[in-house]
């Protein structure tokens, strides 16, 4: 199954660095799809952090290049999204749209 039928996944290839935006609305989901797939994505996250022990979070791994322990990329994924919320929220105010998040 494709990223496009898991409601659990988003087609990452889409928005990627160095992609080619489209304004054709319909390649892309719907802001209630987004909601549901970043939701169900942080669920899984917590749920992996609640479970995971010390030992595991100390384990040495690399992102993208970049060495990190599991722990170190539990807060750089925390942090990315929040900066990309931020983004968001500064384009839709840029663009006088309506908040996303409630004042």
């Amino acid at each position: 199954s494709s990223a496009q039928d898991d409601p659990d996944c988003y087609d990452i290839e889409m928005v990627c660095k160095e992609s080619t935006p489209s304004d054709e609305a319909a390649l892309y989901p719907s802001l209630a799809r987004g909601e549901t797939i970043f939701r169900s994505a942080i669920a899984r996250l917590a749920g992996a952090v609640r479970t995971a022990t010390s030992a595991t979070l100390g384990e040495p791994m690399t992102w993208h290049g970049t060495p990190l322990t599991r722990g170190e990329l539990v807060l750089r994924v925390c942090f990315h999204n929040g900066c990309h919320a931020g983004q968001l929220v500064d384009l839709r105010r840029a663009m006088s749209l309506p908040n996303v998040i409630p004042s």
